[in-house]
């Protein structure tokens, strides 16, 4: 990227006008998995095993002009919807989660970006080994186990980015999905250090917790809150080493 693509952007302007977005396959893995897991107890440790599972089972999607990667999969077959239907009406509806204020709200991105799920996860561990409640431990263990299925998810992204990147024709192309992988094998799992992977990072943890079963009905609506904020020392940072120009960052950031 020597200057603000606009060809690009305007492609995915074009596609993002005609969306294909379906999270049903999350949700078809997510409720038949939590109906079979009963012996587990408590609906914490159902939810973490169910999120883990479906989260598994989700292929990567990268196309053709995308350089910040993470979005919905295709859509059901008839039969898959059929399923999906049935799991809605007998476990899905009945579970009537009161989810109250979790929509329009932001989470901590400059931690996230500082520390990465790794970071958080040693945390999470830490508070862990010194919690006297048992029931806060166990909850403290599930919140570890969702964020590696969502660094797990990550690693498959950077597989699929490396295959497209061989099976590639166009050199330009197969450079773009090269680094694209490079980025998916170090964020979110560990601590954004170019601007590039700060935004890769923020997108692909808002992209995971969209998927929030108990709102299967309408994707979760968290936000980006103050990119100009948390983004701004990778930028100035990759500025002043002569690795981003104006022109990249805002290809970047139209991309997002």
């Amino acid at each position: 990227m020597s200057h603000c693509d606009m060809k690009r952007i305007e492609a995915l302007r074009q596609a993002a006008l005609q969306p294909v977005i379906s999270y049903d396959r999350f949700y078809l893995r997510f409720f038949e998995r939590y109906a079979g897991n009963e012996a587990l107890g408590p609906i914490e440790k159902r939810y973490a095993d169910a999120y883990t599972y479906a989260l598994s089972g989700i292929q990567p999607v990268i196309g053709e002009h995308e350089l910040i990667v993470g979005r919905s999969p295709a859509p059901l077959s008839e039969s898959e919807a059929a399923r999906w239907a049935e799991l809605r009406r007998t476990v899905a509806d009945p579970l009537g989660v009161a989810v109250g204020q979790d929509s329009h709200m932001a989470i901590d991105y400059e931690t996230l970006l500082r520390e990465g799920t790794d970071g958080l996860t040693a945390r999470i561990n830490e508070k862990r080994a010194t919690e006297k409640d048992e029931g806060k431990r166990a909850f403290y263990a599930l919140c570890a186990q969702c964020l590696g299925a969502v660094a797990d998810l990550a690693d498959r992204y950077a597989d699929h980015a490396c295959a497209l990147a061989r099976a590639c024709g166009d050199p330009a192309r197969a450079a773009e999905l090269d680094a694209i992988g490079a980025i998916c094998r170090r964020v979110p799992r560990h601590p954004a250090r170019t601007f590039y992977e700060a935004v890769q990072s923020a997108h692909f943890v808002t992209f995971c917790l969209g998927m929030n079963p108990y709102r299967y009905f309408g994707m979760q609506q968290f936000q980006l809150g103050r990119p100009d904020r948390y983004l701004y020392p990778y930028y100035i940072a990759d500025k002043k080493a002569g690795r981003l120009t104006d022109d990249e960052a805002q290809t970047l950031l139209d991309c997002l």
